[in-house]
């Protein structure tokens, strides 16, 4: 069991890396995503969500309705799984609430070139902006969801 669970030269070497970041604190959030992502101030992905909304309203204009609202992260589920952060997102409500609409649209948005990964709740679909790394992006891969 020893010999299967052994570390060897490349993970310590990995960690190694990981490890020497933590000596300058001050750029730690910009050099590891994660602590970047868990400490993104609400007031920013506020900001991000409002200027997201627009775009989506006008690609969705004939199918759905688009707004922000506040959302709760959910951390991780291995070690923290019951802990969340304060977040927004953006709500998109299908104009047409059947089923067959909301489960086309999410597949939709899966099958974007750079899939877009959402929640489902009360029969709309909800994009939590915690994560999102680049807005333009997202924003770019819009026109190719309704074709």
């Amino acid at each position: 069991m020893k010999r299967a669970l052994r570390v060897d030269k490349m993970t310590i070497a990995a960690l190694y890396e990981v490890l020497k970041l933590y000596l300058d604190p001050d750029t730690l959030c910009e050099n590891i995503p994660t602590l970047r992502y868990l400490t993104k101030p609400l007031a920013e992905i506020r900001q991000l969500a409002e200027g997201l909304v627009e775009p989506f309203k006008h690609c969705l204009a004939d199918i759905a309705e688009v707004t922000t609202c506040p959302c709760e992260s959910q951390i991780g589920s291995g070690s923290l799984p019951i802990d969340l952060l304060a977040s927004y997102s953006l709500k998109i409500t299908p104009l047409n609430p059947s089923n067959s609409s909301l489960t086309n649209l999410l597949a939709r948005f899966r099958k974007l070139p750079t899939p877009v990964i959402e929640r489902l709740k009360d029969g709309s679909i909800y994009f939590d902006l915690r994560t999102l790394k680049e807005p333009k992006q997202l924003i770019d891969q819009l026109d190719k969801l309704l074709k």
